[in-house]
């Protein structure tokens, strides 16, 4: 309980720095480039995004080999640093010649190529960090590469680059992470073996393309509201997702950690099932009262803070935090599936979501614009989460529902009535009010879940020992 603690408190604080440093950049940078700028720089962040998936899966697969009860490291290491070294040699030649289909923005093969190799090598450090045990640390190194990257494109963008200093300061900020994130790693690499590299690849031939279509998934809105409709309404989506990005500070820290532990346990042939619930007790802890608070006062919270340019924004969060209400739960199913070496029930998982997203977000996009769009992406998270538990259910037996997350759901619901009623009462006129606001909510569920959660109350005080031995 203590190490797990202790790493699920260093992934949060690494999830806060980097939301807090984020979220101050993105005001400028979303303020100076406007809808389209904004959303430009985020549609070929898309596309990186999902080109690297092939990489991003196999770094999964030396997540896992890693997180095994006996594994040769620096092979692993030295596998997912040579696949890739080649995989740049191969793909940023041919994106030069030809360019990138569908993408209708300037300058976007050059974009592409300098944002490519600025990060890829990180991309693939953080998993396998997360694999040698500290699966809190990935987002430490997180918010130490949006420092380097804020810093490096506020400079960037403020005498005149636009889109490009955002491009350059992001490719940058992630390089200057790489010769960190590998001391932390601490495994020096080696010539991998054809056991190890076999090993690997019955893990990656699954965990590539599900890691493919995933991030399809994850990047579908942004790259359909710009095609179906403008990059103005994809920096719209963007900035109703800035606002809640806390919801998941917890929840993809935990959901790692049960994929970690889960595989270690397995392999030694112990049952998951108490970390695995431990992860659904807790993972929803900070989208719960994020959800019922954008319920409360959703446009007045966008607005406030990005300007009245971004009104449309404001119509997108309850159904963008009921989606990721929805995403915190299923993080710790698809953990506990990984856990259990069954990358094949991930990518079958993965490619109906995929299908699913994308037909209904044609549809329902050209039918209702935005809003359809994101209906879609909610409804589909709604089946993935039905369907990941299904799945995980038939893996091992556990409660879905255990009494702190109830507990969660009662606290929010306090917190909603206060905060509707303060919102009525009072109104939003200024930054200030937002604040006063947001923290009255913020205190209330907090005050009220300490008071009825002594569950929450012992991993708190678990935490709070442990730290003071460190």
């Amino acid at each position: 309980m203590s190490r797990f603690s202790v790493e699920v408190f260093k992934g949060f604080l690494g999830n806060v720095l980097t939301a807090v440093i984020g979220f101050v950049g993105s005001i400028v940078f979303a303020r100076v480039l406007g809808p389209t700028g904004y959303g430009t720089f985020y549609v070929i962040s898309a596309a990186v995004k999902l080109v690297d998936n092939p990489m991003q899966g196999f770094a999964a697969a030396g997540k896992k080999r890693l997180s095994e009860f006996s594994s040769d490291g620096p092979e692993i290491v030295g596998a997912v640093i040579i696949s890739g070294s080649l995989i740049i040699l191969l793909l940023c030649p041919l994106v030069i010649i030809f360019g990138i289909p569908l993408l209708n923005v300037d300058r976007e093969a050059e974009f592409f190529v300098v944002l490519f190799i600025g990060m890829l090598f990180f991309k693939l450090l953080q998993p396998l960090v997360a694999g040698n045990g500290d699966f809190g640390m990935p987002t430490v190194l997180d918010s130490g590469r949006s420092f380097f990257t804020i810093s490096f494109q506020l400079i960037l963008v403020l005498i005149g680059w636009g889109v490009g200093g955002m491009v350059a300061g992001l490719a940058l900020g992630s390089a200057v992470m790489v010769p960190i994130s590998y001391r932390v790693l601490g495994i020096k690499p080696s010539m991998p073996s054809w056991t190890v590299i076999k090993s690997l690849w019955d893990y990656a031939r699954w965990s590539i393309p599900k890691n493919v279509v995933g991030t399809a998934i994850s990047r579908m809105d942004v790259l359909l509201l710009s095609i179906i409709l403008t990059t103005g309404a994809a920096g719209q989506y963007r900035v109703a997702m800035n606002v809640i990005v806390p919801a998941t500070f917890v929840s993809g820290v935990i959901g790692s950690g049960v994929f970690i532990e889960t595989s270690e346990k397995v392999t030694k042939e112990e049952s998951p099932r108490k970390r695995i619930e431990l992860g659904i007790s807790f993972a929803s802890i900070l989208a719960i009262p994020i959800f019922l608070g954008a319920v409360a006062m959703p446009e007045d919270i966008v607005t406030t803070i990005y300007g009245d340019q971004y009104e449309v924004a404001g119509t997108l969060l309850v159904a963008l935090a009921a989606y990721k209400l929805f995403e915190t739960q299923t993080d710790q199913l698809l953990g506990a599936i990984s856990g259990f070496d069954r990358p094949d029930l991930r990518f079958y998982i993965a490619v109906g979501v995929l299908v699913t997203n994308l037909t209904l977000g044609i549809v329902l996009g050209r039918e209702f614009g935005i809003i359809g769009v994101v209906v879609a992406t909610l409804i589909t998270a709604i089946l993935q989460w039905i369907t990941a538990l299904y799945l995980t259910r038939k893996l091992i037996s556990f409660d879905i529902l255990p009494k702190p997350l109830q507990k969660q759901f009662f606290a929010g619901i306090v917190m909603f009535a206060v905060v509707f009623s303060a919102h009525r009462m009072f109104g939003v006129a200024w930054w200030g009010d937002l604040i006063g606001i947001v923290g009255l909510g913020a205190a209330i569920y907090g005050i009220v879940l300490l008071a009825i959660s002594s569950q929450l109350r012992l991993a708190l005080q678990s935490l709070i020992n442990h730290l003071a031995l460190l």
